[in-house]
């Protein structure tokens, strides 16, 4: 699992690549400016065989960066969003609700519930927002963006959770955790999901609230400590990876993005 940026991930599994809420822009909507260095332009992708959105909110469904992805490539999002995706110039989308699955090859996903909020402005002011869980080789679990909330002591008793991409920004003020994880959230949200390790995601790249933009890191690593889960709280910059061993251990890889120029593994 390569960490691309914000919330954006590359999960290679079973021979499949798999693009996780794929935000590969400088800005979003002209006005939010990206804070950080992109990981990777689209061109230099491998070859992606779905894509996953976890709601339409403009930092997690960025149109520029679908309409340059092939229009043949299925695409997996929740209600509410199948004419955005027309817009995308997306041919295959998979509409699926909580709960409901889609297998492609050996590799099935699930969409999981969330607690976030709907809409994409204008014009769609109500669609849906979940999670996925991949299932393969190994099991990731893909938050996109929510708060922490019940459900996820029970995706964590239904499977077998090796790396949860959990978010850690957009927490100020605190009006704000109603929709969005606190670093401490997420470190809380890892055991409730009884994951092997966690990959902090959304943070860094835009500025979507009052926090600054490296508050989230600092106060991740102390809430590790505190609850003794460090061991479990793997850092990525963007363009690093952790991979899944055979004997199930979670390793942080220290050589960004060199597989995924050069295709398929």
């Amino acid at each position: 699992m390569t960490f691309l940026g914000h919330s954006s991930a590359l999960i290679e599994m079973n021979g499949l690549n798999i693009l996780a809420d794929p935000h590969l822009n400088r800005h979003i909507l002209f006005f939010l400016w990206r804070r950080s260095k992109l990981a990777i332009r689209i061109r230099d992708l491998p070859p992606i065989d779905l894509i996953l959105i976890s709601h339409g909110h403009y930092d997690h469904l960025d149109l520029p960066t679908l309409r340059k992805l092939p229009r043949e490539t299925p695409v997996i999002a929740p209600p509410g969003l199948r004419t955005v995706l027309k817009w995308a110039k997306k041919d295959h989308i998979i509409i699926r609700r909580r709960w409901e699955s889609y297998t492609l090859g050996e590799v099935t996903v699930t969409a999981v519930p969330a607690k976030h909020f709907s809409g994409r402005p204008p014009l769609f002011p109500v669609t849906g927002y979940i999670g996925h869980v991949i299932e393969g080789d190994a099991t990731v679990y893909f938050a996109g963006d929510s708060a922490i909330f019940d459900g996820m002591s029970k995706i964590g008793s239904k499977w077998n959770v090796d790396v949860a991409l959990l978010p850690i920004g957009a927490y100020d003020p605190p009006s704000f955790r109603r929709h969005h994880m606190s670093p401490e959230d997420a470190v809380e949200a890892c055991r409730m999901l009884q994951a092997k390790a966690m990959v902090p995601i959304h943070w860094g790249a835009f500025r979507l609230s009052l926090e600054p933009l490296a508050e989230p890191l600092t106060r991740l690593r102390l809430a590790g400590r505190r609850k003794d889960l460090s061991s479990k709280i793997k850092i990525l910059e963007p363009g690093h990876a952790v991979s899944v061993g055979g004997d199930g251990a979670v390793h942080q890889v220290e050589t960004p993005l060199s597989h995924a120029a050069s295709g398929r593994r």
